[in-house]
């Protein structure tokens, strides 16, 4: 009867399939699976991100370098929207801190400062759905409330509030400022509409830390596992490579990773806030408590 039925079937014209790539979407999927590898310590669930983030951004991208919306049939196709470079430079952010690979962030930057050059609103604040080198429309519409998916503007000043706290960038951190500033009737009128906005502002108020761990593959996995099986939402990490110094450190980390140095039979750690850094500590029990996984785990 099966055999039948998908013989009967088969003469009819089937459904239409959608199977385009979006360059926003895989930026959310990038994201989480980051965050699923550090949650669970699975290497399956960062490589699929890398291969992912790998492809948008070499298969995706025009000869100029800018970033395309969607990518089928063998093509990259339309200039990109706001979310979409949002949610990839996230995506970034958030699997350099999975993977620790340099050039995540250095990618991130680059298309955080395309962002700010093609969508900022430099008078009013904020960004635009559209590029400036977008087709003609009547207007220029701001994406503000954060539906089944984050707004474009909201997943901006997330984006680029972590990454200034990462790079010490603070022209970032002023337009993710500047975007929250836009915002803020919609936060105190429409608060359920801003959940994405409220956890960028969150963030913003503080306290909020940038963690730098040092130390051989083995102490540093056994602090990150601490870490990040802790809820403490209000960070960002960065790894100081053992056996680099700081003329050999990547121009994006620079500022935050410069003079930290451990020796290779002890793990040491820094807690800054707002890139004033606290004096290092040493050891997996002074790291519990320094970073606040202690505290958090008597609640």
């Amino acid at each position: 009867c099966r055999h039948k039925l998908f013989e009967a079937r088969s003469k009819r014209i089937p459904p239409a399939r959608d199977d385009k790539i979006l360059a926003s979407w895989n930026g959310l999927m990038i994201a989480v699976l980051a965050q699923a590898a550090q949650a669970f310590g699975e290497s399956r669930y960062h490589v699929a991100a890398t291969r992912a983030a790998d492809f948008v951004l070499s298969r995706m991208r025009g000869d100029d370098g800018q970033l395309r919306h969607a990518f089928k049939d063998g093509r990259a196709r339309f200039n990109a929207y706001l979310d979409d470079y949002a949610c990839l430079a996230d995506g970034l952010v958030e699997l350099y801190q999975a993977t620790f690979e340099p050039r995540l962030l250095e990618s991130a930057l680059e298309l955080s400062e395309r962002m700010i050059e093609q969508f900022a609103d430099r008078a009013e604040g904020g960004f635009f759905y559209t590029s400036r080198d977008h087709e003609q429309l009547i207007a220029r519409y701001k994406d503000s409330q954060d539906n089944a998916t984050p707004s474009g503007n909201s997943m901006a000043a997330w984006a680029l509030l972590r990454l200034a706290r990462l790079t010490g960038r603070t022209d970032l951190e002023q337009y993710a400022e500047s975007t929250l500033q836009l915002l803020s009737g919609l936060l105190r009128d429409t608060s359920m509409a801003c959940g994405q906005s409220m956890k960028t502002l969150d963030f913003l108020l503080g306290p909020s830390r940038e963690i730098v761990v040092c130390g051989s593959d083995r102490q540093v996995e056994a602090a990150l596992r601490e870490l990040y099986s802790s809820f403490l939402p209000a960070k960002v990490v960065a790894r100081r490579p053992l056996d680099a110094d700081d003329i050999g450190l990547s121009s994006a980390l620079a500022p935050l990773l410069a003079g930290k140095h451990a020796r290779a039979d002890q793990l040491m750690a820094w807690v800054c806030e707002h890139g004033t850094c606290g004096l290092p500590v040493i050891g997996i029990e002074d790291f519990r408590v320094a970073t606040g996984i202690t505290d958090q785990r008597s609640l």
